[in-house]
């Protein structure tokens, strides 16, 4: 897989495929350690099917998974956009402290797969620091997801690989 041309000062990569996942979109959350830019994101899956993205914010952690955090906010959205080895350009700011939220699955015309790793093969380093990974769901089928928790005890994690810089800080609107 060939990376962007980017400078890239952040990323998470995921270890090798171990099984797949139909019909709801999975992912991974994290808390943004500081102002981040996500770059490009890369779906791992088959590559004749097209990569689907969906990347959340949320000032509040991702309740677990009894539960649901309704509509935080979409910051970047791309479904059946992108097939092949071919990298997703994403571009969206990210302020320190926010908890993100990353869906990615693989499909054509509305299926939903996702390839799995384990959690613990993810690597994850964001401004210099290591970055905890958890497993982040939606238990809807169809886009756009506006129902979402976590499993900070989930072993497997949908495959996305994300690049990202860091940014300079977000300006604070005026009153």
């Amino acid at each position: 897989i060939c990376r962007p041309k980017t400078r890239v000062t952040a990323s998470i990569s995921m270890g090798p495929h171990t099984r797949t996942f139909e019909d709801r979109p999975r992912g991974y959350t994290f808390q943004a350690p500081c102002n981040m830019a996500i770059t490009s994101a890369y779906v791992h899956g088959s590559l004749n099917s097209r990569q689907s993205l969906q990347i959340v914010v949320s000032d509040t952690e991702f309740r677990e998974s009894t539960d649901f955090t309704l509509n935080p906010k979409v910051v970047f959205e791309s479904y059946e956009q992108v097939r092949g080895e071919n990298w997703i350009p994403v571009n969206t700011m990210i302020p320190r402290g926010q908890y993100v939220g990353v869906l990615g699955y693989r499909g054509n015309n509305g299926r939903i797969i996702n390839s799995y790793g384990l959690a613990d093969d993810a690597i994850a380093e964001i401004c210099g620091a290591p970055v905890t990974v958890n497993r982040f769901l939606s238990q809807e089928t169809r886009p756009p997801f506006t129902r979402f928790s976590q499993q900070s005890s989930g072993q497997s994690i949908s495959r996305v690989s994300l690049n990202a810089s860091r940014a300079t800080p977000l300006p604070t609107p005026a009153p």
